[in-house]
Formats: structure tokens, sequence, C-alpha cells
């Protein structure tokens, strides 16, 4: 029998179980936290991916200079470029646990794969749900739908032109699943306040943000301006209170009690979905880097 803290797994497509040992299983509970597709080599691809519904119509030559210029292959957390491609103007459904007659399931961009749900339960923390009528939930916002016990991620893959000088056509931005957009995303008090982008696009924004400047006294910054605050262990320091790119993963954002948006300006633009909304906002994941 194995030690508690180990969990047997079937190897790919055969039925004899090996061991995970404790060190193993670690590594791969840190890795599953940040990139979806880590569990896939325990299990067998039985279907699609999230995304092979949707039709690949994006504009090449602006995702070429857009995503595709950022885009690091070598990162499989990273949603690649077709995937992309498929979702430019949508909120979609990266990857995402369940569970279905018995068996576990883990979907993501590059196929379903069933999983035995002993190393599930184990990575995740959670039983996996079973989907809604058998399905993924067509809105990434339901608030029906236990998307943490799903360990789920979704993105909103964004389809406008450059702005801030930086092209954001087909970044899919991480957002936070079950979030109504312009609704729980913005804290009360501040349900308009949010940025107005004189060329009509898009943009990834930080909402607030905990710091030590580099005259050694701290602040918070956010929508109402920059207050000077009690310095707390730990803080991140920040150049002239020069705050990072929203993207950029190198900064610890949990320590800087950060939290990011993405307001998207005339949206029926990028999906028809939202005819005669002027602007939504979505809170997104800080330090998603791409």
């Amino acid at each position: 029998m194995p030690r508690s803290s180990e969990i047997l797994s079937p190897t790919a497509g055969q039925t004899n179980p090996y061991t995970i040992g404790t060190n193993k299983l670690n590594i791969l509970i840190q890795a599953y936290t940040s990139n979806p597709t880590a569990l896939n080599y325990l299990g067998t691809k039985v279907g699609a991916g999230t995304v092979s519904g949707f039709t690949a119509s994006c504009d090449q030559n602006k995702i070429n200079a857009g995503y595709g210029a950022v885009y690091d292959p070598s990162q499989p957390a990273n949603p690649p470029v077709d995937a992309a491609c498929r979702t430019i103007g949508k909120d979609w459904v990266g990857a995402i646990d369940y569970s279905s007659n018995g068996q576990c399931y883990h979907a993501d961009w590059t196929g379903t794969y069933q999983i035995d749900c002993a190393i599930i339960q184990t990575v995740n923390g959670f039983t996996p749900p079973t989907l809604p009528n058998g399905q993924i939930p067509s809105s990434i916002f339901s608030t029906s739908f236990n998307w943490t016990a799903a360990h789920a991620v979704c993105y909103h893959t964004a389809g406008d032109l450059p702005s801030f000088g930086v092209n954001n056509y087909g970044i899919p931005a991480p957002v936070i699943c079950g979030n109504q957009p312009g609704q729980s995303a913005v804290p009360a008090n501040d349900p308009t306040n949010t940025p107005t982008f004189s060329n009509g696009h898009s943009g990834a924004w930080v909402g607030t943000i905990d710091y030590m400047n580099s005259d050694g006294k701290c602040y918070r910054k956010d929508w109402s301006g920059t207050a000077q605050i009690t310095c707390a262990a730990n803080l991140p320091v920040l150049n002239n209170g020069i705050i990072p790119n929203v993207y950029d993963s190198s900064f610890n954002w949990k320590a800087a009690n950060a939290r990011c948006f993405y307001t998207m300006n005339n949206p029926a633009s990028e999906n028809p979905l939202y005819s005669g909304v002027a602007s939504n906002t979505w809170e997104i994941i800080c330090g998603a880097g791409y």
C-alpha cells in the first residue's frame, strides 16, 4: 500500500498503476497552480480541447504583431497563438476539472483527458464537480458553478489595437472565473472611475497597489490617488512609484496587495454580444506574464 503522502495513478493508456512519491507530488501540486496542462501526462486523451469548437478567425497580421510577438512556446502555461486566434474578443474557459459518471476529467486547450480521480482530488484539493447539463458553462461569469472546485482558468482574449504603446491584439488576459464584469470587479467605492482611453481601445491596468518607494516611505496608489501608509513587512520597492506592467510575472503582486483589471471600451467592436454596452471591466490576475 502507498504511504498516505503518495497516490497511485495509472500510466496513460494503461491500467497498471505506478506510485507518485511525496517530492514529485509536491512539485506537481505547485506546477498545477500556474500551469493548466501540468496533469495531462497522467491521463488518457479522450476528446477535444476547450477551444476546439471555435473558428480560427483572427487577423493574422495583427496577431503576429500582437500576441504572436510576445508568446513564448517554451512556457506551456501560456495559451498558444492558435487558441488566441480562436478566441479573439471572447470570454472563455482555458482549463477545467470535472467528473461524470464516476470518472474524472481535465480539459484545457490541448484536449480532454481522463485522469484518476485520486490524482485530481489530491493535486486540486477538491472533488471535481459535475458540469451543468454535461457542458462547460457557457458563461465564465456564472455564479452558480463551483469554479474553485473545478480548478478552472478563464480568459478574455483582447481584440483591440495598440494602446499604451503595446499591441494588445490576441493577448489572453486571465480573468477570475465567476466574477461579473463591470459589477463585482470594481469595488463599490469606485463604481464609475475606470480608465477612459482616448483612442477608444481597451487596456489592462493596476487598480490598487501598496509599495515602498525608493525614499524608504510606503504608499498605496489606486484610482483615487496616492496616500502614504504604514510600512508593512516585505512590501516591494518601486523606483519613484513607477508601477510594473500588469503582466510582469517577476514582480511580487501578492506582497503588494495589488488588484488588476482589464477595461474594454466599445466592447461590441470585439464581440457583438456586447452591443449597446459602452464599457466593461474585468478583474484579472496580476502578473500572468506572456
